[in-house]
């Protein structure tokens, strides 16, 4: 789970998905995506626990909220890059209202 050295680990996992993420790029004028928040967000939860922390606060439990941060962490991103609306930049509006 915890070692990002280790190809099948979470945190493996989630630092791939995140620089393919990173490799796409943000859309134009925005400094953080939703997924970037999500990303970071389940990576501090992971880096603040250790193994005994997630079996005894039940491993069940804590592997689903595992999955279900990945499931969020999909979603924005589809929500991003497929069907949500990059802002428009300043100078594009302008130039249309101009026009």
């Amino acid at each position: 789970i915890f070692e990002e050295e280790f190809p099948r680990s979470v945190l493996h996992c989630i630092a791939e998905c995140r620089r393919a993420i990173e490799a796409i790029g943000r859309p134009f004028g925005v400094d953080a995506t939703e997924a970037d928040r999500k990303f970071e967000d389940l990576h501090r939860w992971l880096a603040s626990r250790k193994i005994l922390d997630l079996i005894n606060n039940g491993l069940h439990e804590s592997l689903t909220h595992v999955v279900d941060s990945i499931h969020g962490i999909g979603h924005a991103i589809q929500e991003t890059y497929f069907m949500g609306q990059a802002p428009a930049s300043k100078a594009f509006e302008q130039k249309q209202t101009q026009g």
